[in-house]
Order: C-alpha cells, then sequence, then structure tokens
C-alpha cells in the first residue's frame, strides 16, 4: 500500500487578494490556453468558470496525474470534481487549433475555514497547485527580480520531496501556462534555480515518503 503525504496548507487565501467591492470582473481572472497542452492550477475557491470555445470533448481535454489510475490519469468527473480545485495542477488540451481563453470566476465571501486546503499525495510523481498569495508572483509579472520562492512556497515538503520539475520552463513568456518542449527539473537543494513560481501554474514534485 502507497505511503501518503497530508499536505495542509494554513493560507488564509485571501491574503493578497482582496477586495472591496462585488464591481464586475474583480471576482475574476483569466488564463491563456495555447493550441496543444497546457498545465493550470488555481489559486482560490472557483464558482464557475467558461472558456472561450465551447467546452466539449472535440475541443478540450482536462486531465489530472494520478498515480492510482491504472492509465495514471483521472478526468475530473473521475475524481469525483465538479470545479477546478486549489492545490491540484490540471493539464488542459486545447484542441481547437488557436488560441483561447479560460475565465475563472472565484468564490466570493469566502468563510476562513474554506480557505483551508489540504492533498494527499502518492509516492511517486505529483502535480500541485500553487495557492500561496504571500509568495507566488502574478502570471503578469514582467520584473526582472528573482526571488527564489520555490523553497518558501514548497517548504511544508521538505525532506519529503526529491525533485521539482516546471513542465513551462521553454516558454520565453515566464508566465505562460504552456507545456513546452523544454522542461527543467532539479533536485530539492538546487530548486531555486527553477524560475520563481506563478500562480495559475502548475509544478511536479517527486514525493519521497
Amino acid at each position: 500500500m502507497k505511503k501518503s503525504l497530508l499536505i495542509i496548507l494554513l493560507i488564509l487565501l485571501f491574503f493578497g487578494f482582496k477586495v472591496s467591492s462585488s464591481k464586475a470582473g474583480e471576482y475574476d481572472q483569466t488564463v491563456n490556453l495555447k493550441n496543444g497542452w497546457n498545465l493550470i492550477s488555481v489559486p482560490r475557491l472557483v464558482d464557475s468558470h467558461i472558456f472561450s470555445a465551447e467546452e466539449t470533448l472535440a475541443n478540450f481535454d482536462i486531465l489530472v496525474l494520478d498515480n492510482t489510475a491504472l492509465s495514471g490519469w483521472k478526468t475530473m468527473a473521475e475524481l469525483g470534481q465538479t470545479e477546478f480545485i486549489p492545490l491540484y495542477g490540471y493539464f488542459i488540451n486545447n484542441k481547437t487549433g488557436s488560441d483561447q481563453t479560460l475565465t475563472l470566476e472565484y468564490k466570493q465571501d469566502v468563510e476562513p475555514n474554506e480557505r483551508l486546503f489540504s492533498r494527499t499525495l502518492d509516492i511517486g510523481w505529483n502535480v500541485l497547485g500553487i495557492a500561496n498569495p504571500s509568495y507566488a508572483l502574478n502570471n503578469n509579472y514582467i520584473g526582472g527580480t528573482d526571488y527564489d520562492n520555490v523553497t518558501n512556497i514548497f517548504s511544508s515538503l521538505s525532506g519529503c520531496v526529491s525533485h521539482v520539475m516546471d513542465l513551462t520552463a521553454g516558454e520565453l513568456d515566464k508566465g505562460s501556462v504552456k507545456v513546452s518542449d523544454q522542461w527543467e527539473q532539479k533536485v530539492w537543494n538546487e530548486v531555486n534555480q527553477l524560475n520563481d513560481l506563478r500562480e495559475l501554474k502548475a509544478y511536479a514534485v517527486f514525493t519521497t515518503n
């Protein structure tokens, strides 16, 4: 039986994401999806989402890496998910032949206990979403400062993870969620050599215990 690691991230999710009114658009965030495979996560609780093209199997595949499945993958429905959830990484295959967008509408008036996220990881490769507004960079960040935020964000995994991988490393736009041809993998004591982690992106970690 596989051992598992229970991660409890005691993060007040709205720290750094405060809003003061209910104007249209203030609770929305848009992800740009290139043609082909993209890897996304959500930093907050999602109320609903909409693709710029019709959400059909002909246009999009949405898969989650799952070591317990024979195929190694599961759909959101197979995981019992009806919406994108923080801490998960979602592989989205845009099959429309052109760039599309995914608009996320976040839940409003979330109770404090709803801002605490947990996920159980199996030994082996897992793909994690980023839900740490204290350290994660906004996807639109274009500054030149290297914050070495990887160990800060994954601090609870210290001693439990041997490798971290960025599957989008080959993209010139560091905020791009497209799975590129060039991946970058680092052992734990070198993870800050990766590009700084950003919200809306997801990353692979190899869990050892």
